[in-house]
Parts: structure tokens; C-alpha cells; sequence
């Protein structure tokens, strides 16, 4: 789909405009203080890798052998 220009502009400043609200929230939750540790949430992330890449390997290999897993 080819978008004309007025349309994309447009789509452009909406998708801007809603950044914008985003940067404005997390500016407001820092003021408040309501921040989480950078450390504490990329060990997260990393653990929810490591569960999802298991839960990939597991319906991988179910998946070969005609099995269905449980969830």
C-alpha cells in the first residue's frame, strides 16, 4: 500500500504525537520516583528468554515427533 504524502505526514505526526505521551509519562513516573532498576528488569527479560527459548525447543521437538505440548 502507497501512502501519498498528506497521509503519511499525517500518520507520521499521529505516531509522533503518541511518543510524545510516552516520553511525557515516563518523564512524570521518574519525577515520582516510580523507576525500576535497569539491572533488575534485563535479568528478568533474560530469564523470560531463557523460559521461552525452552518452551520453543520443547514444542520443536514435539512437533517432530507428532506431539502436542501442554500448556
Amino acid at each position: 500500500m502507497k501512502l501519498s504524502f498528506d497521509e503519511w505526514e499525517h500518520l507520521y505526526k499521529g505516531r509522533f504525537k503518541e511518543l510524545q505521551q510516552k516520553i511525557q509519562v515516563g518523564i512524570e513516573a521518574a519525577e515520582r520516583g516510580a523507576v525500576l532498576d535497569a539491572k533488575d528488569v534485563f535479568e528478568r527479560l533474560r530469564e523470560k528468554m531463557i523460559l521461552l527459548e525452552g518452551e520453543e525447543a520443547a514444542e520443536a521437538v514435539s512437533s517432530s515427533v507428532g506431539m502436542r505440548t501442554l500448556e
